[in-house]
């Protein structure tokens, strides 16, 4: 394989494991539910229903 053939070949990042995720981002420490996105290694809070007033007996 020529140099500029490898030159122009990116390197993957390493993922990082889903625990260091956790422990690492924006919502650490945080409870609730959250979706990991393999795709950018990132979690978002899931989507919590609104609450509607139940009508009392």
């Amino acid at each position: 394989m020529s140099k500029k053939a490898t030159e122009q070949r990116a390197e993957p990042k390493p993922k990082k494991h889903v625990s260091e995720v956790i422990a690492t981002d924006e919502f650490a420490g945080k409870g609730g539910s959250y979706i990991l996105d393999p795709a950018t290694g990132k979690r978002t809070p899931v989507p919590q229903p609104e609450e509607t007033p139940t009508e009392k007996e």
